[in-house]
């Protein structure tokens, strides 16, 4: 079920269960009016987003490709850019912001397929943290990762769309300092 607040549609679940929850969701995203009167074909791999959202430079079109997931994970992930793209309407936010937790969601699947989970309601912390452990690119904190595949699954969190409930943080990671040594002298190193 939507409700109407401020001028936005808020999901607002009717059902119990997670996985019904789970698929209001996406019910609910498919119906929303904004797929209706944009150039949003729900079935394409990719969502042209102009007019509702800036692109990346100005020559792109702001556009958002969904990778291959398994059939129940990118209904969510499709469902979780149109509830943002319509709560944000007006606001013209960057395509980064809809089309980040999309690139991302590749290492949750990778950690779901590697675990033997098929829908995202079985998430757990386990299979997140795994998820974390995969994302590639320059060393960065774990806070920093989790924030990579946290905007969607505080949504099944926040709507309590797990089968086995959890609150997740990522696990701490250690540095070495010698990387995080300043560049800068101090009053010694100068002195022979």
């Amino acid at each position: 079920m939507a409700t109407i607040a401020s001028n936005v549609i808020q999901f607002t679940p009717r059902a119990t269960e997670p996985e019904a929850i789970f698929n209001e969701y996406i019910e609910g995203a498919k119906t929303l009016p904004i797929i209706a009167k944009s150039q949003i074909v729900w079935n394409d791999q990719k969502w042209n987003l102009k007019g509702l959202a800036k692109p990346e430079r100005p020559t792109i079109k702001p556009t958002v490709r969904f990778p291959d997931l398994s059939p129940k994970f990118l209904e969510f992930i499709k469902a979780y850019v149109a509830w943002n793209v319509y709560n944000d309407f007006g606001q013209n936010k960057q395509i980064f912001k809809y089309s980040a937790p999309v690139r991302n969601a590749k290492y949750v699947q990778a950690a779901m397929e590697q675990h033997g989970i098929n829908h995202p309601c079985d998430l757990n912390p386990d299979v997140l943290d795994h998820a974390v452990s995969l994302i590639t690119g320059r060393e960065i904190s774990a806070e920093q990762n989790r924030g990579k595949i946290g905007w969607f699954i505080d949504v099944l969190i926040e709507h309590e769309m797990q089968n086995d409930p959890y609150e997740w943080t990522p696990l701490k990671q250690t540095v070495s300092t010698e990387k995080n040594k300043s560049r800068i002298r101090d009053e010694t190193s100068h002195k022979s």
